[in-house]
């Protein structure tokens, strides 16, 4: 990070806000079909610890074998274990690899979760809209998500809640956007903050910051996560 001092950091991160903040919202949560909602919602879980590359062929290789259907989260937790666990112990393909693909990191743990989650949501809740509309915030479907889905921490309930189109207000602190609020003195942690009392302390600073530069907190972090991830690309090379 040296060769990135934080007066170019910071305006690139600005000029991106500007660009996030013209596009339209693309999901709407109380739009989206069941299906679309948990594919995001495995996104998530399955984005947890893994690059944003590998998480995505990751959620695919479900989508397209017929496995994130909410229907199929009747099934017993066993039974949609094994399936996704056999699903992501294959090797995964994203554009730019190699034609022998890459390894998912922790297929049987996320295949528990997503087991489990899947069980809950369906056989429990009925459906994760349902879940969704009884909540009347965004933090308060993030504390929802985090009691009721095992897999999503306070980082993926927000990262999930965002990509729905649920909240704006919610900030995904991964380790982009921790490392820049790092050297601006808002943080010394470098990893997302498992408890949400700690989550939403770091957060609300991040939120002060975006209401100064007058952007969304939404913008705002997307942005930091672009510049953060090109930052440090071009440091390790």
């Amino acid at each position: 990070m040296i060769l990135y001092q934080i007066q170019r950091i910071e305006s690139t991160v600005i000029r991106l806000c500007h660009e996030i903040s013209i596009i339209q919202r693309e999901n709407r949560w109380n739009e989206m079909g069941e299906d679309e909602l948990l594919f995001e919602m495995s996104s998530a879980i399955l984005g947890s610890q893994v690059s944003f590359e590998l998480a995505s062929a990751a959620a695919n290789r479900l989508r397209d074998e017929g496995i994130l259907r909410h229907h199929i989260g009747k099934n017993t937790e066993t039974a949609l274990s094994e399936r996704i666990d056999e699903a992501l112990s294959r090797p995964l393909h994203y554009p730019g690899w190699k034609v022998t693909g890459r390894r998912y990191r922790f297929p049987r743990l996320r295949a528990r979760q997503l087991g489990v989650a899947m069980h809950n949501i369906y056989r429990a809740n009925g459906s994760l809209k349902r879940m969704l509309s009884y909540c009347s915030s965004g933090p308060m479907a993030r504390i929802q998500l985090v009691r009721e889905v095992l897999g999503l921490g306070p980082k993926q309930a927000s990262l999930f809640l965002r990509n729905v189109g649920y909240s704006d207000d919610l900030a995904i602190l991964d380790s982009h956007v921790l490392s820049y609020m790092g050297i601006r003195g808002m943080t010394n942690l470098r990893s997302s903050p498992a408890s949400i009392s700690t989550y939403e302390k770091v957060e609300n600073h991040l939120l002060e910051h975006s209401l100064t530069l007058g952007f969304p907190l939404s913008c705002l972090d997307q942005a930091i996560w672009v510049t953060m991830r090109v930052a440090r690309r071009e440091v390790w090379q």
